[in-house]
């Protein structure tokens, strides 16, 4: 049985194949792998990242797309400056200009700055980018070769195609069919000399393994790069609006990084800087950061209270605030206690006789 073919016309070297004579590469200088995202999504490839419906995976590949444009870093990474493209099939351009403000407002990024990042939204397309014949072969859809000069034209090194379930018209439990999906994508990502990155809905029993696996197991053996993006369910308590991104596969690099996420009016910033301290560093971090975002709370009329139980619990309101430069609850709970004991702040009762409540104030 032979590979998958797409039909639809000859490739590069159908006719002359060229093989290579590992001797002649003896003086040639290696060449070095090329990524939009080192170490997570490589130029001339799909990567495919997968997350379960409003986890964000539209919002984060939306950011990337700003990142890029701008060469500001993405999720705290560093990325290539190059022009982008997306195609997001399940959000109106009413929602993306939402989220475009959001984001360039947690980027510190001016809009009309914007010129090397454009999308469509194809919520009301027929965006399919291929079709399953009668003999069952994919074939690309007018739409796919749409695209294509598209980006072509724009010179777009990073296309957004948001998501599998809209533009795949083939059966995704079947093997030769992803697999010529897959084969037509990343034709594309050589032309473009660029990144494919590919947005997919995950399986229940995907998403209950942890895996984001869906459909035939070849969505993540063709493809070197894929990505999943989960709620964080580290504890017994997690935080709702926090998230995981998960390196699943990495045929050019190490697997199993991951990033830790907060969304965060609109974006998400990552929580892990705080994670590179030793502890007394991080210690001293969070007094000071507790002192500072007690006095900035006060001063927006916010009290907090010491209380474990209580819906403004110190530590809690602090690890989600914007503000919180990705120290977690628990060193900030450490910091209430020494900030205590030292008597740097301290527990004030109000209210009514019938109804004494407790609030934490600086010294």
């Amino acid at each position: 049985m032979g590979a998958p073919q797409v039909s639809g016309g000859n490739y590069p070297g159908a006719s002359d194949r060229e093989i290579t004579f590992a001797y002649t590469l003896a003086d040639k200088v290696v060449p070095e792998r090329r990524w939009i995202v080192r170490d997570w999504i490589p130029r001339q490839q799909v990567t495919l990242l997968g997350g379960d419906g409003g986890t964000g995976k539209s919002l984060i590949a939306m950011q990337l797309m700003l990142a890029v444009a701008t060469g500001t870093p993405w999720l705290g990474l560093d990325v290539e400056t190059v022009p982008c493209f997306g195609i997001f099939a399940e959000d109106d351009d009413t929602e993306l200009h939402i989220r475009l403000v959001n984001i360039a407002n947690a980027s510190r990024v001016q809009i009309a700055d914007l010129k090397e990042m454009v999308w469509r939204s194809a919520v009301v397309d027929p965006c399919e980018l291929v079709e399953v014949d009668d003999r069952g072969t994919i074939r690309p859809t007018p739409y796919f070769h749409w695209l294509e000069k598209e980006v072509l034209e724009l010179g777009s090194r990073l296309v957004i195609l948001d998501a599998t379930t809209n533009l795949f018209g083939g059966d995704e439990i079947k093997r030769r069919q992803v697999n010529a999906f897959l084969m037509l994508l990343r034709q594309m990502a050589i032309r473009i000399d660029g990144a494919i990155l590919l947005l997919a809905h995950p399986s229940v029993q995907g998403i209950q393994t942890k895996t984001g696996m869906s459909g035939s197991t070849h969505w993540s053996n063709g493809v070197r790069s894929r990505l999943y993006l989960m709620p964080d369910d580290s504890k017994n308590d997690p935080d709702p609006d926090v998230r995981v991104l998960t390196k699943k596969k990495a045929n050019y690099s190490s697997i199993g990084d991951t990033l830790k996420l907060r969304w965060c009016m609109g974006a998400f910033i990552t929580l892990g800087a705080s994670e590179n301290l030793g502890l007394p560093e991080l210690s001293a971090k969070a007094d000071t950061l507790f002192l500072s975002l007690l006095a900035k709370t006060q001063r927006e009329g916010t009290l907090v209270c010491p209380s474990l139980t209580a819906r403004n619990y110190a530590p809690t309101v602090f690890a989600r605030h914007p503000a919180s430069q990705g120290i977690q609850k628990k060193p900030f709970e450490n910091a209430m206690h020494r900030l205590l004991d030292v008597g740097a702040i301290k527990i004030e009762e109000y209210g009514k006789p019938s109804d004494r409540r407790k609030k934490l104030v600086q010294t």
